[in-house]
């Protein structure tokens, strides 16, 4: 027997013949038990009455909602979405109210609404619970919809030569709202290079579809340079799939919708020489930043160029012009200069490089190229050191 504490409220008298029962929070099987101790008359007769018991079990149940209360579908005849019913007690009435619009299929086994769009429009699914006492209704709108517009959106505008991003597209329905990410495999999807030359499409970027996306794109680039890339779709925006139009396959109703244009530069790749630095404790020499973007790239994307070194007590770092910088060599050992290419907002790096540096002793020293070793007087000969130990 289940006795009722905060979860219940029972409302009444005992001279009342009835009474109201209010749960508050319990979920789950309520029995109810009401006894009658009985009582023997005293004047007049020797007449009792026994002990009476009944009970009853009320099953308490959530009111009925949908796992969707809006949502959208692209009007196509091969989409469908499922919604379950949550909660309840198991025995609904379903109702659409416009089926030239969508259909739908119950099913009370999985208790879900299968819905499939047969034209643009908007449609309302109306749950009810043949069951449960004072349950509300449970409503989802749907709307019917063809793509209006796509967005493209890049990682970086910034590529460097041979390295890949990431490039996704997100479309949009007729009321300017995105469609799910799981609608989009019955979009067919392009991304391309919007330009007339043949070899700069083949040549010039290779893009494939991320694990055969239609949403997410790898761009790999190939050649430096500046690229204007577009993504479309094919959309039947004229198309009702309940007509005859589309039983007929014509492609009257057909239009390609473009998506934005987004600039990608593809720049040399980022390098220092030399590529490796050995020096003796009190030497100075300099090295070059070769490749990376211009100086006009980095400003548009608001990118720059960091530098850092791993053991500052090593050497000393100096940038002497845009891109040329200065090594003192200050104690013996072995550090990195490396260089970040990054966008100053979010901090994400586009590219890097290294450059090994070895301070330590000369113990040898090598004049190379030179099978004569006699000199004229004012003759320059260049000796590389050999045998650098930190």
């Amino acid at each position: 027997m289940y006795r009722p504490h905060d979860t219940t409220e029972l409302h009444g008298t005992n001279k009342d013949r009835a009474k109201r029962l209010q749960v508050n929070s319990l979920i789950g099987k309520l029995v109810l038990v009401s006894n009658s101790h009985g009582y023997e008359t005293i004047l007049g007769g020797s007449h009792s009455f026994p002990k009476i018991q009944d009970e009853i079990e009320i099953v308490v149940q959530n009111d009925i909602e949908l796992a969707t209360k809006a949502t959208q579908l692209y009007n196509n005849p091969r989409n469908a979405i499922k919604i379950p019913i949550l909660y309840g007690s198991g025995s609904f009435r379903v109702h659409i109210n416009d089926t030239s619009v969508a259909t739908y299929d119950y099913n009370e086994q999985d208790r879900s609404i299968t819905i499939r769009p047969l034209r643009r429009g908007f449609v309302r699914v109306t749950v009810e619970d043949n069951k449960l006492e004072s349950s509300k209704q449970a409503f989802c709108d749907i709307a019917v919809s063809t793509a209006q517009s796509i967005r493209l959106i890049t990682q970086t505008n910034l590529l460097q030569e041979s390295a890949r991003t990431k490039m996704h597209v997100e479309i949009y329905d007729e009321f300017g709202k995105v469609f799910d990410p799981e609608q989009y495999h019955l979009m067919t999807t392009e991304l391309h290079i919007d330009t007339d030359s043949e070899f700069v499409k083949t040549n010039a970027l290779r893009i494939t579809p991320v694990d055969n996306s239609s949403q997410e794109f790898y761009v790999q680039g190939l050649q430096t340079g500046d690229y204007k890339l577009v993504a479309s779709m094919v959309n039947q925006r004229l198309m009702d799939y309940s007509s005859s139009e589309y039983r007929s396959s014509e492609v009257s109703g057909q239009r390609r919708i473009l998506s934005n244009p987004v600039d990608l530069n593809v720049y040399p790749k980022l390098q220092v020489r030399p590529a490796a630095i050995y020096l003796a404790p009190g030497c100075i020499t300099s090295f070059d930043i070769v490749g990376g973007p211009s100086e006009k790239s980095k400003s548009l994307n608001n990118v720059e160029l960091e530098s850092t070194v791993s053991r500052g007590d090593i050497i000393d770092l100096k940038k002497v012009d845009i891109n040329t910088y200065e090594v003192r060599a200050l104690h013996s050992g072995d550090t990195d200069i490396k260089f970040k290419l990054k966008y100053r907002d979010s901090g994400v790096v586009i590219a890097e490089t290294v450059v090994k540096t070895r301070v330590g002793t000369i113990s040898n020293v090598e004049v190379l190229g030179m099978l004569n070793r006699n000199l004229h007087v004012g003759t320059t000969v260049r000796l590389i050191a050999a045998g650098i130990t930190p």
